[in-house]
């Protein structure tokens, strides 16, 4: 798997709750 992308997915996620917060 590529660390990058997983790496990007997770800095969404993580904004995207941030967002909903």
């Amino acid at each position: 798997m590529d660390f990058s992308f997983l790496l990007g997915c997770a800095i969404f996620l993580l904004k995207s709750v941030l967002r909903n917060g």
